[in-house]
């Protein structure tokens, strides 16, 4: 029942595997940034205008999550069915960029 820090982890996981791909597709250290929109198209992935806001959403929980002024409302948006959709999302984007 920890909703809020899934969602931090569903944000990370998808980055992990954004940096992973932009080394391996340039050979070069990955950005230094935790934008997800701009690690996607730093791959020159065509991304379809449901990925890219999907990855936009994504990144209000790295921010979100580790800031304290913002907790309330992010405790408040993290219930057990947001965090499932979320996480379900997460999980297809994954194997998407597989």
């Amino acid at each position: 029942k920890r909703f809020p820090h899934c969602l931090f982890f569903c944000h990370l996981a998808v980055e992990k595997c954004l940096k992973a791909k932009v080394v391996v597709a340039t050979g070069e250290h990955a950005p230094y940034t935790h934008n997800l929109v701009a690690l996607a198209k730093a791959l020159k992935v065509p991304l379809s205008q449901e990925h890219e806001n999907f990855l936009a959403e994504l990144n209000e929980f790295n921010i979100e999550a580790r800031y304290p002024d913002w907790k309330k409302n992010f405790y408040r948006l993290a219930t057990r069915d947001y965090t499932e959709k979320i996480l379900t999302q997460t999980q297809a984007l994954l194997v998407w960029l597989q």
